[in-house]
C-alpha cells in the first residue's frame, strides 16, 4: 500500500493500521470494510462484543466508541465521524509535533512548529501526494475549526515555542 510516511508521523502511514476480527456467527467470511476507527474504540467494542454493559452509564467518560456496528456491516453511524491525533512533543528527527483530524474522506494536519496546514483527500490521494489546504480553503476552515475545539474542549497541551518559551496558537488563531 502506498501510504506516505511511517509510525510516529502525522500521515496514513504512521496512522493506518490494519485490523481483522473473526466473530463467529458475526462476522463473514472474505468481508472487507475500509472505514477508519481508532485505538480508544478497542474499549467499548469488547464491552459490547462481550455483553458488558456496566459502563453505559458512564460513556461520557469513555474515550472511543464501540464499532460494533462496523464490524457488522454497519458503515452508516461512522461515515462523518471526527477522530484525532495530537503529539505535542519532539522525539527526535524527522518527528515533529504536530495535531491532526480525520473527517470523511478528509485529514487536516497541523504542524505545531512550523505552524503549516496540510489538508488530503485521503480517499482519493491515499498516498497523501497532494496537499489541498490552499486548493479547498473551506475544507481547510472547517477542519481546522473542529482541530482547535478539540484541543481546547479537552484542555490539550500545546506545543512549547524555544523562541517565545509559549505555546504555540491553535491551528484557527493562524489562518
Amino acid at each position: 500500500v502506498p501510504l506516505k510516511g511511517h509510525k510516529g508521523l502525522a500521515y496514513e502511514g504512521g496512522a493506518g493500521v490494519p485490523f481483522i476480527v473473526k466473530w463467529p456467527g458475526v462476522t463473514k467470511a472474505n468481508t472487507r470494510n475500509n472505514e477508519y476507527f481508532i485505538i480508544e474504540d478497542m474499549f467499548p467494542t469488547f464491552l459490547e462484543m462481550t455483553g458488558i454493559d456496566s459502563f453505559s452509564q458512564d460513556s461520557d467518560r469513555i474515550d472511543g466508541r464501540s464499532i460494533v456496528p462496523l464490524i457488522k456491516g454497519n458503515r452508516k453511524p461512522f461515515k462523518e465521524r471526527a477522530i484525532f491525533w495530537h503529539f505535542p512533543h519532539i522525539m527526535h528527527e524527522p518527528y515533529h509535533p504536530y495535531s491532526s483530524v480525520r473527517k470523511g474522506d478528509w485529514k487536516l494536519i497541523y504542524f505545531h512548529m512550523e505552524r503549516t496546514l496540510e489538508l488530503y483527500n485521503v480517499q482519493d490521494d491515499i498516498g497523501e501526494s497532494i496537499d489541498l489546504a490552499q486548493k479547498s480553503p473551506n475544507k481547510t476552515k472547517e477542519l481546522v475549526t473542529i482541530l482547535s475545539n478539540h484541543l481546547r474542549d479537552t484542555k490539550a497541551g500545546m506545543s512549547i515555542d524555544k523562541n517565545t518559551n509559549k505555546p504555540v496558537e491553535y491551528p484557527d488563531e493562524i489562518l
